[in-house]
């Protein structure tokens, strides 16, 4: 809109107000009513409101532009409504004589009638019928520069935080798990999610701190970007993953389940967790489910940014420190910003190397930057751009016995990669259109000590003398650059009937070397070379539509359709014998989705779904004994859950019963003879049911409790060649539980005291490689976080212990095929948190 234009709109709407509240009183509040507001732009939230309500609203497009509400569900009366849509969005409301509501830009209030039933919530505070003060009316002196009265009722911020605290109230989290936003305790579907305040709170900096928080997710790491993430069991060794992760609208997944994208949670919005299949909307690999780091958008209206220090030191080891950076830049007010993240993390070793008495050779560094741009040029359109860069560079592995490593050779880490992504927005009056495109380039290079398995085989075998190989490398990297795009179609929520339809583009590149090398003897043959080329183009089709079949009655049906074609060019070289591999195959899935949802409110639900996940097929790579492909292998997953507020929103309950079927298993395993090569093949079946359980209350003011508990008995049901029947998923533990307590205390007008614990727990597992005769112990373990500090606004300190009980039980138990010795957890470690916000 001109400038003059909206001047003297606003000029317009400023005079209107006048004519209906100067020298008035407020009406008496219409009766309470049941909103079904959901979440969505602030701007299509108050239509709505005033459709529902009966009312009329007066505000200007251009104040209300880019802001987004949580909506609003349950009865409540009009100033409630009102006071929850606006919540958090800079915006304030003023009820005129004839209850017209006229909504502004936050302005410095005083003290007024509305402003008192702000503060205190009890409707008798509202102003009578022939009773008025001075702070009811608009007069003219108290008109700010921008033409808009002064005396308003303020709403969000500070003051609606307040009121949310002495009502006891959780927070109300929004996600956008089925592709738009709504109320997590809308969401009929086994969700979990973590806010930015949760993970600052709990001080973590990556998935691997978050897992046991989450019910049903575990992972197994062998370092940064060597992290098998498994979510209700779904889990294997070697292939691609069995569970999804996007980066905000962005796929992540790669095509290796061992080589993921290692996302630092530094400046996260929300961490989502959709537990099962997700096939319908996240598409391949989301078989056990999907993970979604939301990142942090650029605030277009305000400077602001902070800064953190954290300095600690390892029992027993180095000292670790890490520094980030957060600042936000409003380029163009309102409708251009940008947001620059920086982070620094050098986290100490603890592990001797016996063969070399080096100490502390375990060291890890993560570098990260982060730069995001959002434009919002016009009411309907946003744009948003993001890069991201991340190193993790590890000298040598967590592989120890009592701290102590007998590897001969450096067993390092590499991983970085970069992206970019980019997103566009289009909001139609009643469907948003979404296109969002990404590119990773993602680069990792590891190294294992194969000495003390092929040392034996090679003295035995060829005759040598050990000191002529008293040193064998195995050196593996994998390069892998990939295209996504995807186009969507999204109604806003807000009829009976509810859609979303979308199609999915992905081409990527895979190159993947592995090598044997000895020193400081070598032999006039090549051990192991056995460099590969993939390529891989997919595409996927889906559709999900629900109808409101009564206003407690929700029926939904989704399905995609999946095809995938693949390339495979490689030279092997295995003991100086030569095969090559060139190849091109298909595969294609369609997977389907059913839920019901019954509401018996807005703060109780339950569900009922079903839903088939899947991942693609694949090449095997110089296995003669083996088939040249697999296929795609699929999973079915039945469950019943529920949602449930209580105690006037002080507790929250999610709760949930599943059944697992799982066919065609992808199954790895090691021929006899092939010097660790692998051939995957679909070999089995394995079923089992599960529960997920998280709690949350707040006690009494100031003292928030939190515990989940997962349990699954996912097995397998057939005979394969790495498994028994009645052998459980490898990496996945039988069952997690976590408990954290925050209190927080007010120790005067700036200052507030807060106290922290978070204990979790990962039952035992295991990994099955029975034609190798070994079952490797994955032995249970429990973890004790503390921390303590004080919060004076814009500066907070705090002390913190993790692994506070300085728990030494080992991660895994080796030998494990390239790993020698176990795998370590690191020790407690002690230090202190500064952060600074401006």
């Amino acid at each position: 809109m001109h400038e003059k234009t909206h001047k003297t709109v606003k000029a317009l709407v400023v005079c209107l107000a006048m004519c209906l509240g100067v020298n008035a009183v407020y009406a008496a509040d219409p009766a309470p009513i049941e909103y079904r507001i959901e979440p969505q732009s602030v701007s299509k939230a108050l239509k709505a409101f005033a459709a529902q309500s009966n009312m009329q609203l007066i505000f200007t497009e251009q104040d209300v532009r880019g802001a987004k509400t949580a909506g609003v569900m349950g009865t409540r009366l009009p100033r409630e409504a009102l006071e929850e849509i606006l919540k958090g969005t800079g915006l304030e409301f003023e009820f005129t004589a004839n209850n017209v509501v006229v909504i502004r830009k936050a302005s410095h209030p005083i003290e007024s009638a509305a402003t008192r039933v702000s503060r205190s919530g009890d409707p008798s505070d509202y102003p009578k019928e022939g009773k008025k003060s001075s702070s009811d009316t608009f007069p003219m002196a108290q008109m700010d520069q921008g033409g808009r009265p002064q005396s308003s009722t303020a709403v969000g911020g500070a003051a609606s935080a307040a009121q949310a605290s002495r009502k006891g109230e959780l927070q109300e989290i929004v996600v956008t798990a089925q592709k738009r936003e709504e109320r997590l305790q809308d969401v009929p579907l086994s969700v979990s999610a973590v806010t930015g305040e949760e993970i600052a709170a709990k001080g973590i900096t990556s998935l691997e701190d978050l897992q046991y928080s989450v019910p049903g997710l575990s992972m197994a790491s062998f370092g940064p970007g060597q992290e098998n993430v498994q979510i209700r069991g779904v889990s294997g060794i070697l292939g691609r993953p069995t569970t999804g992760q996007y980066l905000d609208e962005m796929s992540i997944s790669g095509d290796d389940s061992n080589n993921t994208i290692h996302v630092n949670l530094l400046d996260m919005q929300r961490v989502e967790v959709l537990r099962g299949p997700q096939a319908t909307l996240y598409g391949e690999g989301s078989m056990g489910g999907t993970i979604r780091y939301i990142t942090t958008p650029p605030d277009l209206d305000a400077y602001s940014g902070s800064l953190e220090a954290v300095g600690g030191e390892v029992s027993g080891g180095a000292e670790s420190y890490r520094g980030n950076l957060i600042a936000n830049v409003p380029l163009i007010a309102g409708t251009l910003g940008l947001r620059l993240v920086g982070g620094y993390e050098k986290n100490g070793g603890w592990i001797d190397n016996a063969f070399t008495g080096r100490n502390d050779v375990n060291g890890s560094v993560t570098k990260t930057v982060r730069a995001a741009l959002r434009a919002l040029p016009n009411d309907r359109i946003e744009l948003s751009l993001l890069f991201l860069h991340q190193r993790n560079d590890q000298d040598n592995g967590d592989f120890a016995v009592n701290h102590v490593s007998t590897a001969t050779v450096p067993t390092y880490d590499r991983d970085r990669y970069s992206l970019v992504a980019a997103t566009a927005r289009y909001d139609f009056d009643g469907a948003e259109l979404v296109e969002s495109a990404g590119y990773i380039d993602h680069n990792t290079r590891e190294q294992f000590d194969f000495t003390p398995y092929l040392q034996p085989i090679l003295v035995a075998g060829l005759g040598v003398p050990p000191s002529f190989v008293s040193q064998i490398f195995n050196p593996e990297s994998e390069w892998t650059r990939a295209f996504n795009d995807e186009l969507r179609l999204t109604s806003n929520g807000q009829a009976a009937f509810n859609w979303t339809v979308g199609a999915f583009y992905r081409n990527s590149k895979m190159q993947q070397t592995n090598e044997v090398r000895t020193q400081p003897g070598s032999f006039p043959f090549e051990i192991l070379n056995t460099p590969a080329a993939f390529r891989s183009s997919s595409y996927s089709l889906y559709a999900e539509g629900s109808y409101r079949l009564s206003d407690k009655l929700t029926a939904l049906a989704g399905v995609r359709f999946y095809h995938d074609t693949e390339h495979i060019s490689s030279n092997q070289v295995t003991f100086g014998v030569p095969t090559s591999d060139f190849d091109q195959a298909s595969f294609h899935s369609v997977n389907p989705r059913f839920n019901l949802r019954y509401e018996f409110s807005p703060v109780s639900m339950v569900y009922a779904n079903a839903a088939e996940g899947f991942r693609s097929g694949g090449f095997n790579v110089g296995t003669p004994p083996g088939p040249a492909t697999f296929a795609p292998d699929h999973i079915w997953t039945f469950e019943i859950g529920t949602k449930q507020e209580l105690w006037e929103r002080r507790l929250q309950f999610d709760g949930a019963v599943y059944y697992s079927r799982w066919s065609d298993v992808q199954s790895a395993y090691f021929p006899p003879g092939t010097a660790g090569i692998v051939v995957t093949e679909n070999a089995g079946r394995a079923g089992g049911w599960g529960t997920d359980l998280s709690f949350t209350a707040r006690l009494i003011e100031g003292l928030k409790l939190t515990a989940t508990y997962g349990w699954n008995n996912l097995a397998f049901k057939t005979d394969t060649a790495d498994k028994n029947a009645g052998d459980p998923v490898d990496y996945a533990p039988r069952k997690s539980f976590s408990v954290s307590l925050d209190y927080r205390r007010s120790l005067g007008t700036r200052s507030t005291g807060f106290l922290r614990a978070d204990y979790q727990y990962s039952g035992s597992a295991q990994v099955s490689i029975r034609d190798f005769g070994e079952i490797i112990p994955l032995p249970a373990r429990g973890m004790l976080n503390l921390r303590a500090g004080v919060d004076f606004g814009s500066f907070e300190a705090s002390l913190f212990a993790t692994n506070a009980l300085n728990n030494s039980t080992p991660i895994q138990i080796g030998p494990y095929a390239a790993v020698a010795q176990n795998v370590e957890q690191r020790p407690r470690t002690v230090g202190v948190n500064l952060r600074l916000h401006f």
